[in-house]
């Protein structure tokens, strides 16, 4: 794991709770196949059910629409089509940091998708309690998201709604995104030209400008995850109107004057480049964030810090992309138990996928 241990509820916020203990509704016995447990989390227009799969023997989280709630065909219509993109988009991604789906279906009364169950609380449940994450937390935290986002870019998917809400910290320590509600998938039609998609203050400035967006939108919005993991607050603040106007004209304060410790400033400069305004100043991958990240961390440590940062940069460049995560994750590791990577060791593995890459490639030249 790579940071320690906080015990919390599973997928529930305060007021969600709350709200459920008020709200005295009746509990259905079961939806589709599955047996409901107890109620996890309550919208607008539906329940978020702890429930138990008799297929797989075992326990998901069924979020769920009431259909008598939608007013018309056109509200039935939208929010179905939205529902029904959230299973598409996640139902094809197939990774450790993102909520699997398994299952979209309907009955008489409900619309549902059968979801993994999670176990932790939600990043925005932290900040609420004003937990404030050590250096190393809040990068482990940042590479894990980053690694989530680029293999779902990879997969030609977009999730256009990155906020402290939609990211789960587990018992054990990693990370789950969730929510891919409002999510682009290739070749999707859902997204209606000049509609503004996501959470304000979470929005990148071409979505506001009703300009041309990509998968970098996902990363002004890490962006702004990385920089309230850093300071405790938010870049741009204020009214709806107000934060629109200061995404898309005004800069963010550096991190280390915001949060008064000059330590920061070596991340300043990385918050501040997923932050720009112009999507081609940004990074153009998770993964260049994520290299950043890990680089910067490793440079810290003076005993190792050329030959560290030289590796990371080798490692970014690798066509082995499950690989390259691998021996990202290993640096991070090695920097989190001992305060300085055992860059011997890191050069035996990429020594290692070198000479298999090589073998691979004149295997290939041969048939």
């Amino acid at each position: 794991m790579f940071f320690r241990k906080k015990k919390d509820v599973a997928h529930v916020e305060p007021q969600e709770e709350q709200s459920l203990l008020q709200s005295g509704e009746p509990r259905p016995a079961s939806i589709g196949k599955y047996q409901i447990l107890g109620q996890l989390g309550k919208g607008t227009m539906g329940v978020v059910y702890r429930s138990f799969d008799p297929g797989i023997r075992g326990q998901v989280a069924l979020k769920t629409i009431r259909k008598e709630l939608l007013n018309d065909e056109e509200e039935a219509a939208a929010f179905g089509a939205r529902f029904r993109n959230e299973a598409q988009a996640a139902g094809r991604l197939v990774h450790p940091g993102i909520v699997a789906v398994y299952e979209y279906g309907e009955d008489a009364q409900f619309a549902f998708i059968a979801m993994e169950y999670v176990e932790g609380s939600s990043l925005r449940q932290y900040f609420e309690r004003q937990v404030r994450f050590e250096e190393r937390d809040l990068v482990s935290i940042m590479v894990q998201l980053l690694d989530a986002l680029q293999y779902a870019h990879d997969q030609g998917v977009w999730h256009r709604d990155i906020k402290p809400a939609n990211i789960f910290i587990m018992n054990n320590g990693r990370i789950k995104v969730a929510d891919f509600g409002i999510a682009r998938v290739e070749s999707s039609t859902l997204t209606r030209v000049g509609a503004v998609m996501g959470t304000p203050g979470f929005i990148a400035p071409e979505q506001y400008l009703g300009e041309e967006v990509d998968h970098r939108v996902d990363l002004f919005a890490a962006g702004v995850v990385f920089y309230e993991l850093l300071t405790g607050k938010l870049p741009f603040s204020g009214s709806k109107e107000g934060v629109m106007y200061k995404v898309c004209h005004e800069a963010a304060v550096p991190p280390s004057i915001v949060s008064g410790k000059p330590a920061l400033a070596r991340f300043d400069a990385i918050a501040l480049r997923a932050l720009a305004k112009r999507p081609q100043d940004r990074y153009s991958s998770a993964d260049n964030f994520r290299s950043d990240l890990l680089a910067d961390v490793v440079h810290e440590r003076d005993v190792c810090s050329p030959l560290a940062a030289k590796l990371v940069r080798e490692i970014a460049t690798l066509a082995d992309e499950k690989t390259r995560r691998q021996l990202g994750d290993l640096l991070l590791l090695e920097y989190n138990e001992f305060s300085c990577p055992d860059v011997p060791k890191l050069e035996r593995e990429l020594t290692a996928l070198r000479d298999r890459l090589a073998r691979e490639a004149k295997n290939a030249r041969s048939r």
